[in-house]
């Protein structure tokens, strides 16, 4: 048997060369990007199921009747509010035309009296206390004083 040369050679690989390595150039522009997406679905082929359109009517009837309850509360609220804003004026203009009695007629008791009712309508206890004290002061005898400071005991 013949052999035929049993050594064997090895090829040694070429070394690849390397690519000159590009510089890349950096642009600026003053475009905005383009992110422009597109709906696929169009939305009229959209079908909602039969369950949500009585719970929207629902809804819508619930949301109105609840817009209707409150504002009826809130113009009642707003008209009583001006009802008593204006029984307010009336008792200021009152106090006002009786201060000025007062003060041209300085020992008249039902004067200083009525300022006392009127202070305490409005819920001022000391102007009432004050104007009363006054009243008792010209007349330590006078009934409707003693019954009116009764009254403003408690404040």
């Amino acid at each position: 048997m013949k052999f035929k040369n049993t050594k064997k050679t090895i090829k040694k690989a070429k070394p690849k060369k390397k690519a000159p390595q590009k510089v890349a150039k950096v642009v600026k522009t003053e475009e905005f990007p383009r992110n422009s997406r597109f709906i696929t679905e169009d939305l009229r082929k959209v079908r909602l199921s039969s369950f949500f359109y009585p719970v929207l009517i629902l809804l819508c009837l619930i949301i109105v009747s609840m817009i209707g309850f409150f504002g009826f509360g809130l113009i009642k609220s707003f008209n009583s509010f001006n009802k008593l804003e204006s029984q307010r004026n009336q008792i200021i203009s009152k106090i006002n035309t009786w201060r000025s009695i007062t003060d041209k007629y300085q020992g008249y008791k039902d004067g200083y009296l009525q300022l006392a009712v009127l202070e305490y309508q409005l819920q001022d206890f000391g102007n009432a206390k004050l104007y009363l004290n006054k009243a008792l002061e010209l007349d330590p005898n006078y009934k409707e004083a003693i019954e009116m400071k009764k009254v403003l005991k408690n404040y």
